[in-house]
């Protein structure tokens, strides 16, 4: 559903999926959290993008009730391999991943971001 939207400079790495995914899921390689270019299929190398620069990617949500307005923080939730609020992240846990740049609404299934982790 979600995927690489604008060219912008990236920090690319080869990741080998255990299961099928959609661009613009989330990842965790190792410690970190990247998003993932096009659809893969299991065991098929891909590439995947870690939070540098100014990329923007259009990321699926965890859920739609997930709200973003332009400027909130986009959390990672590698474990759902898909986009959280600052509000649905309130337990914490889950890594910031970027920066909204186009709202989205309770009704839209990804939002558009650039990748910043704020380190």
């Amino acid at each position: 559903m979600g995927a690489f939207y604008r060219q912008g400079e990236t920090l690319m790495v080869d990741y080998t999926p255990v299961a099928d995914l959609e661009g613009g899921s989330i990842v965790a390689i190792g410690s970190l959290q990247a998003v993932i270019h096009s659809d893969c299929v299991t065991g098929t190398v891909t590439a995947a993008s870690f939070p540098n620069g100014n990329a923007v990617y259009e990321i699926t949500k965890a859920t739609p009730a997930n709200e973003f307005a332009v400027g909130d923080l986009v959390h990672g939730n590698a474990g759902n391999t898909a986009a959280l609020s600052s509000a649905a992240n309130s337990g914490g846990g889950d890594d910031r991943l970027g920066v909204c740049v186009k709202a989205s609404s309770a009704s839209d299934t990804t939002v558009w971001a650039v990748l910043d982790s704020g380190i």
